[in-house]
């Protein structure tokens, strides 16, 4: 047998060749790549056990660029009518790092985020079962007089965390409805007022009718007393003793015979001859944000004699 010509070499490729390819089409084969085909995250979206329709979704799937990654997934999809949502894009690359939510709202909160690998060309399913906060309604009332308090600040939180906690405002009628920002069934309720003590209540399921009872503030106060000689030229001292709360404000006020003696503010007074034969008092007023004033006056003195 004679050697092939080059001729005949490339002929007997070609037909080869043509051969192959129609072989293997007969059998359906296709010649995709991998980073051509779509990459898909599907599922569904449940608030308090009801499909969710207008929420928002959104996924991350990193892309390294050469710079940094950014995201495969594109930006956030809001769920359709049956509480659907869809992520479609081109993958080139496997990753452990991809993940969805559901973005916090007023409603519920963010939801933790669901972790799985992903390769190109992957359909995967993730369903999103979320709850919404509890919700907690019901009045503020003044201890001592029953009476409903207007414009109390009420506030539902975390037993473990009070700095995350969705807050109302108590109307005419010492009404409050609020939600709390709280993952389990028990949290902690705040109340505070203007001129009452603040509430802090503990271990407080969802519900209404939760009675908020405030206790009014008031200036912890101590009788003064007059401190120096009765007599013209001398000067007295009031002794104030102990005041609360912590940054309680002091204000002095002196008497003679009952009558306010003009002037007289602070917290020491020289007797002058105006004095003689008069009993001299102090009044003394403790004022402290919130709280409502209280006032004591000191027993009288002897009547105050000449040098």
């Amino acid at each position: 047998m004679k050697p092939l010509t080059a001729i005949a070499k490339r002929s007997l490729q070609a037909t080869l060749a043509a051969v192959l390819t129609l072989g293997l089409s007969s059998f359906g084969a296709t010649m995709a790549h991998a980073e051509d085909a779509t990459t898909t995250i599907t599922g569904t979206v449940s608030l308090d056990g009801e499909t969710a329709a207008g929420l928002e979704v959104c996924a991350w799937v990193p892309v390294f660029t050469g710079e940094r990654n950014e995201n495969a997934a594109g930006p956030c999809v809001v769920t359709d009518g049956e509480g659907s949502y869809q992520f479609a894009f081109a993958l080139s690359a496997s990753t452990g790092m991809a993940s969805v939510w559901v973005n916090e709202s007023a409603d519920y909160p963010l939801t933790s985020s669901r972790h799985f690998d992903l390769a190109p060309g992957d359909d995967v399913g993730k369903d999103i079962e979320i709850q919404s906060f509890p919700k907690v309604s019901g009045t503020v009332v003044d201890k001592v007089t029953k009476a409903p308090i207007a414009g109390a600040k009420v506030c539902a939180g975390d037993v473990f965390d009070l700095g995350a906690e969705f807050c109302d405002t108590t109307d005419a009628a010492g009404s409050y409805s609020t939600r709390a920002f709280a993952a389990g069934p028990l949290f902690t309720v705040f109340a505070e007022a203007p001129g009452y003590v603040a509430l802090v209540q503990e271990r407080v399921k969802a519900g209404a009718g939760l009675r908020l009872v405030l206790e009014p503030a008031k200036v912890v106060a101590a009788k003064p007393s007059i401190a120096g000689k009765v007599k013209v030229g001398k000067l007295l001292t009031a002794k104030t003793g102990k005041w609360g709360p912590e940054g309680v404000q002091l204000s002095y006020q002196w008497l003679r015979n009952g009558k306010v003696i003009r002037g007289a503010t602070s917290a020491n007074y020289k007797l002058v001859k105006a004095d003689r034969g008069k009993k001299i008092k102090v009044k003394v007023t403790g004022t402290a944000e919130g709280y409502p004033s209280a006032t004591k006056v000191s027993k009288a003195t002897k009547k105050v004699a000449k040098r």
